[in-house]
């Protein structure tokens, strides 16, 4: 295995295919929803939002299209906050199912990362 002055080189290589595979089942999206509903449990909306998503079966037809490199987000809303001072934050909004997406597909980057 070669070396590069910034540490090891096959640190920065892109995660292999078959990890991106787990994309494809529900074992993510699963995780990603038990996360959510335990770290936001008054978000029941969008709770029911991502279990409706995951009963339709609309994660493995998601994942299938991210894994074929077809599938392309709505583009986000934008809005914008209020801060303490009249400083305004400007916050983009994705759908429901694609801000899912981007979660399980956050926890599988993180658990390559390990």
């Amino acid at each position: 295995m070669r070396t590069s002055e910034c540490g090891d080189a096959a640190s920065k290589r892109p995660p292999s295919r078959f990890l991106l595979d787990d994309r494809a089942t529900d074992a993510p999206w699963v995780a990603v929803l038990d996360a959510f509903r335990t770290r936001n449990p008054r978000r029941r909306d969008r709770i029911a939002e991502y279990e409706s998503f995951l009963e339709a079966g609309m994660h493995l037809r998601v994942g299938a299209e991210v894994l074929a490199g077809r599938y392309r987000p709505t583009p986000p809303s934008e809005a914008w906050l209020n801060k303490v001072g009249g400083r305004k934050k400007r916050l983009f909004l994705y759908p429901p199912g694609d801000e899912f997406l981007f979660r399980a597909v956050n926890l599988v980057m993180q658990r390559c990362r390990t």
